[in-house]
C-alpha cells in the first residue's frame, strides 16, 4: 500500500535538524496540510538541503525546469523552501521545520496556524527538541573555550549595525505565534538578524531580505534607530 504523500513528507522532515515527530492527535499532519499542497509536498520530497538550480531538480524528477519553476517560486513565497539569488542565478533547497519553514511563516501566522503550532509544541515537539543533540554546536578540539556573556553597550551595538550593508529586523516568531494564538496576551519584541551572527541566523536574515517589500524596506541607519527605540516593525535593509 502506497504511503500518503503527507506522511512521506513528515518522515522526511523528521530526518532534518531536531526532527518533526508524530503526535497522538495528528496535529502535525494538520500543519502540513495547512502549509503544503500535494504538489508542493511532492516537490519538497525531490529537494535536498543542498542548493540546486531548477534544471538539476527537474532532471532528477524527469520534468522540464520551466514546469517546476513556478512551483518552487510559490513555495518560496509561502516560506517552505530556501532560495538564493545571485545575479541571474537562482537556486533552491529544502529547509527543516526548525530552524526553517516554521520561522519563515512570520508574515503568514494567523490565529488558526498559531494555535496548531501551539498544540504541536505542547503535545510533543518542545519535549522532543529538548532531548536532541544541539545542531551546529561548537566542538572544541585540543583547546579550551572560555565562556562569557558580555553585554555590549548601546554604542557598540549601534556601531556593529552601522558597519553592515545587509541587516534585517523582524518580529520574533515565537512572540508572533503567541500573540496570534492569544491576542493581546503577548508583546511582540523585535529580533535582529545580521550576517555577523551564526549560520542559522544568517539563513533567517537572508530569507527576510530576499522577501523584500513584503517585509518593508529601511536603511541600516533607520534599522539602528528603530531597534534602539524598541519598535516592532518588520523590515529589511540593504
Amino acid at each position: 500500500m502506497q504511503k500518503d504523500i503527507y506522511e512521506m513528507l513528515r518522515e522526511q522532515l523528521d530526518k532534518y535538524s531536531v526532527g518533526f515527530p508524530k503526535t497522538e492527535s495528528g496535529v502535525e499532519m494538520k500543519i502540513l496540510h495547512r502549509l503544503f499542497t500535494e504538489e508542493e509536498a511532492n516537490m519538497y520530497l525531490n529537494l535536498t538541503m543542498l542548493l540546486e538550480a531548477p534544471e538539476a531538480i527537474a532532471q532528477r524528477m524527469g520534468r522540464e525546469a520551466k514546469d517546476i519553476l513556478p512551483i518552487l517560486e510559490c513555495m518560496f513565497e509561502k516560506g517552505l523552501v530556501f532560495r538564493l539569488k545571485r545575479g541571474d542565478s537562482v537556486k533552491y533547497a529544502a529547509v527543516p521545520f526548525v530552524i526553517g519553514f516554521y520561522e519563515f511563516q512570520l508574515n503568514r501566522m494567523d490565529r488558526e496556524l498559531a494555535q496548531l503550532f501551539e498544540q504541536y509544541f505542547e503535545e510533543t515537539f518542545s519535549e522532543h527538541a529538548s532531548r536532541q543533540t544541539v545542531p551546529m554546536r561548537t566542538i572544541p578540539v585540543r583547546k579550551a573555550i572560555s565562556v562569557s556573556w558580555p553585554v555590549a553597550p548601546y554604542e557598540d551595538a549601534r556601531e556593529i549595525i552601522k558597519q553592515k550593508d545587509r541587516i534585517a529586523v523582524a518580529n520574533c516568531i515565537c512572540r508572533t505565534q503567541k500573540g496570534s494564538a492569544f491576542p493581546l496576551a503577548h508583546m511582540r519584541n523585535t529580533m535582529l538578524k545580521g550576517e555577523w551572527v551564526g549560520g542559522s541566523a544568517r539563513i533567517l536574515c537572508h530569507h527576510v531580505l530576499d522577501r523584500g517589500p513584503k517585509f518593508g524596506a529601511k536603511t541600516p541607519r533607520a534599522a539602528s534607530r528603530a531597534t534602539a527605540q524598541g519598535q516592532g516593525h518588520d523590515y529589511a535593509a540593504r
